[in-house]
């Protein structure tokens, strides 16, 4: 029997738009949120999860709370910065070089387009993008065999998407080769505030740094839209502490009609179990307990070719070469290591010709304005 009516209030607020009826009003800034507000069930005790601190609650009058702190979120605060270029110097100068080269390797050497999709998106492009997402999230978790919730619930967020982007309560960001999506994020947004939930990127692009690109190119159009905070969400990984300038805490917020002994107690048990969820997560202990439990799955799953390749730099001459089209499924697997020799040389991909080796088993030659590589595969036939 469940004492308590359980909420996660990040996904309510950010993804169904509502917060619970307990709240008598969420401030940002010290303004109050225009959000729907949603009756809630009639349980005594309330357990709203992941609240973000950077919000300002204030509950009914009538109701005894306890915060409880359960994680770090992580966020890009730009509401002291009057411009981009007042924004982006706060970081040293180390990054700043790192960020700019990575954008300009990109856009050296392929036909880049960067493109935002907020308040009108077609069916036929929503339908593409977030298949394209779905497929990037799940290549990237495949090869680290890793457990991903978003692809277990895809159908939740393919359900109100669509709609909340053409309301500007969501967005996709999109960067482009050509007409190729490459990399992919689905944001959420109240007011002035935007929200990362799902990002991915295809991983022929891997040396490309998409993702500090994406990061980089979201916050420019953060400030011509009057986007003033930039929430990455909870989960410590590297990028977010390098871009973050405002760790915020994720809180629990314990709520009764009055405070007693069975709402005490309760309190403690939460208090509890968040400590040992947390502990069991600094040591991985959960990961290994979910690898175990997918032993016993039949899981729908994609073949990765583990191919292993070696880059040999070679003099120009004037080789016979028989071009190759790399977009052919059959080449698909040269795609990332010719793009690595793209990246290593910059050098733009309309400049260059693949072809297959007639003289050597599973070689291939890249030869561009600046370079001549063989791609010697050293596992797998091809």
């Amino acid at each position: 029997m469940n004492i308590a009516h359980k909420e996660n209030f990040y996904e309510s607020f950010y993804e169904k738009n509502y917060i619970s009826s307990k709240y008598a009003e969420v401030c940002f800034n010290t303004s109050p949120i225009e959000i729907n507000k949603k009756e809630a069930t009639s349980f005594k005790i309330f357990n709203f999860q992941l609240f973000p601190n950077y919000l300002e609650p204030v509950f009914q009058n009538n109701l005894s709370f306890k915060k409880i702190d359960i994680k770090p979120g992580f966020s890009i605060d730009l509401r002291n910065y009057d411009s981009f270029k007042d924004f982006y110097n706060q970081y040293k100068s180390n990054f700043r070089k790192v960020i700019n080269r990575s954008v300009k390797r990109l856009d050296s050497c392929f036909n880049t387009d960067y493109k935002m999709f907020y308040g009108n998106i077609g069916k036929e492009d929503y339908d593409d993008l977030m298949g394209r997402l779905y497929e990037m999230i799940q290549n990237r978790f495949q090869e680290r065999d890793g457990r991903n919730k978003i692809l277990e619930n895809w159908s939740y967020y393919l359900s109100f998407a669509f709609k909340s982007i053409n309301t500007s309560k969501a967005s996709l960001f999109v960067i482009y080769n050509g007409t190729e999506p490459i990399e992919i994020s689905l944001n959420f947004h109240h007011e002035n505030i935007m929200y990362s939930s799902i990002s991915s990127y295809s991983l022929d692009y891997g040396k490309f740094s998409l993702g500090n690109i994406e990061i980089y190119k979201q916050i420019e159009w953060c400030f011509e839209n009057n986007i003033v905070f930039f929430d990455m969400g909870y989960g410590d990984f590297d990028y977010k502490r390098r871009w973050s300038n405002y760790t915020y805490t994720f809180e629990a917020h314990i709520v009764s009609e009055k405070q007693n002994f069975i709402s005490y107690l309760y309190t403690v048990f939460v208090k509890q179990k968040i400590r040992l969820i947390n502990y069991l997560i600094r040591k991985k202990i959960n990961d290994k307990v979910y690898k175990l439990m997918d032993l016993f799955k039949r899981r729908q799953s994609i073949e990765i070719t583990n191919d292993t390749f070696e880059f040999v730099e070679m003099e120009f001459s004037d080789i016979p070469l028989i071009p190759i089209d790399i977009e052919d499924h059959n080449y698909a697997f040269l795609k990332k290591p010719v793009f690595d020799v793209l990246y290593k040389n910059t050098e733009h991909i309309d400049n260059i010709v693949v072809s297959k080796s007639t003289d050597e088993h599973n070689v291939y030659i890249v030869k561009g304005i600046k370079t001549l590589t063989k791609l010697h595969f050293t596992n797998g036939s091809h």
